[in-house]
């Protein structure tokens, strides 16, 4: 792998997990509750998500279910 490759791949997993952080930090609504459906998150985040990284719809998915999957493995049901 080659050096710029290398960096590619390293800015590439770095917007992934800011796309995750994101989608987490943008997950409560305004009276308090903690959205965990993929579809509402992919609803609400997925637009600002391609806005702001360089990252194709399969990665903005993977990194929305990601963080999808964290939230529902800590919020009570």
């Amino acid at each position: 792998m080659t050096e710029s490759n290398a960096d590619l791949l390293h800015e590439s997993i770095r917007q992934f997990h800011w796309a995750a952080n994101y989608v987490v930090l943008n997950a409560r609504n305004d009276d308090g509750y903690v959205e965990t459906s993929k579809g509402k998150l992919n609803d609400r985040t997925y637009d600002d998500v391609r806005n702001e990284t360089n990252l194709h719809a399969n990665p903005v998915q993977a990194a929305q279910s990601r963080a999808a999957d964290a939230l529902q493995s800590v919020v009570p049901k």
